[in-house]
């Protein structure tokens, strides 16, 4: 029932957001000045051509980089949301809507994506609810979408995509059982354990070039071919495209050559290191772990009479210059050190 209840609010509250910038968008029928009138002709040129951001067709002078106000090709913002903007001006021809909805798309279902991320992370409707009221009714975003700020819709495609980004990596997260709900839950030991081994894993499977390699004293032609193609990180793209099982294949090949001719160590190294610090860290006496799951867990806690860094570089913090939280604690960690706490 309580659940029903949540859901037709947020229903309410995801129409009534689309509803709002809908009308946000249509309420200026005129594009402003800085920047979105250089955004929608970029993007009207480029939905003749998407490969050329053209501004202005005939220049009255030369290219300038810094003169990005007054050049034919136009490379002062990404591309990005110039040829989502360049779509909407395909489907629905030349306007002041074309232009603005894209943003009016990205802001209604980065409400619903809040929502989620609210929820994973605290695991409380009522909490979540509240993060879509605050965004459903942002000022700065509803401003930003109607153009009536500059940089407008670029900011509104960045972040959104970062947004993306957050979400689908807390969903991640989740599906690996690892449960952070703030940055002091990466002090956890348990979950220490669990992002090692992914952490791990994931830098093992980076290509990584090695540039004492002399490609003249490579004798096979197939070997140099490799290694030429591997140092370009867009022919692993598109033969992951073509074809999945060359694109592994090709993978092994080209860590099998690497290995072979080359000579620098840097990444064994840094594998070796990663892996040696993860170790030192979960491998924390009992005393100590429980001490530090006590500081992260207790809320009430207000401060730590010594702090003594694990490193062999120790430092001390007075209890007297120090209040320390769980938030405290995680600033401090940040410094590079993870500490353990002696009494």
């Amino acid at each position: 029932m309580v659940k029903n209840k949540y859901n037709i609010y947020i229903f309410i509250l995801l129409i009534a957001g689309f509803l709002l910038r809908l009308w946000m968008i249509t309420l200026d029928p005129f594009l402003h000045n800085w920047d979105e009138h250089f955004h929608a002709l970029v993007a009207k040129n480029l939905s003749n051509n998407f490969a050329l951001p053209i501004l202005l067709n005939n220049p009255l002078d030369s290219y300038k980089i810094e003169a990005w106000c007054d050049n034919h090709i136009w490379l002062h913002k990404q591309p990005l949301f110039l040829w989502q903007i360049a779509v909407a001006i395909k489907v629905f021809g030349t306007s002041v809507f074309s232009v603005r909805f894209p943003s009016l798309l990205m802001t209604s279902i980065s409400l619903l994506i809040i929502y989620r991320l609210a929820f994973l992370v605290t695991q409380d409707r009522k909490t979540s609810l509240i993060a879509l009221i605050l965004a459903t009714f942002s000022n700065f975003q509803l401003n930003l979408i109607s153009a009536r700020i500059p940089t407008d819709h670029n900011d509104i495609a960045f972040g959104f995509y970062v947004l993306l980004s957050i979400w689908t990596f807390v969903e991640y997260l989740k599906s690996k059982k690892i449960y952070v709900t703030s940055y002091a839950d990466l002090l956890r030991i348990e979950n220490i354990k669990k992002l090692k081994s992914l952490l791990l894993k994931t830098f093992k499977e980076l290509l990584i070039y090695d540039d004492t390699i002399e490609l003249n004293k490579v004798k096979k032609s197939i070997e140099r071919e490799i290694l030429l193609n591997g140092k370009n990180p867009k022919y692993w793209h598109q033969l992951r495209l073509q074809n999945k099982n060359t694109y592994k294949k090709k993978r092994t090949r080209f860590r099998e050559i690497v290995l072979k001719y080359g000579s620098s160590k840097n990444s064994v190294e840094v594998y070796n290191l990663i892996e040696s610090k993860l170790e030192r860290i979960t491998s924390l006496n009992e005393s100590s772990r429980d001490k530090i799951n006590y500081l992260i867990n207790n809320k009430s806690f207000k401060s730590v009479p010594i702090l003594t860094a694990l490193n062999s570089k120790c430092t001390h913090f007075n209890s007297s210059t120090i209040g320390l939280n769980r938030y405290h604690f995680i600033k401090l960690h940040f410094f590079g050190r993870i500490y353990k706490i002696d009494y």
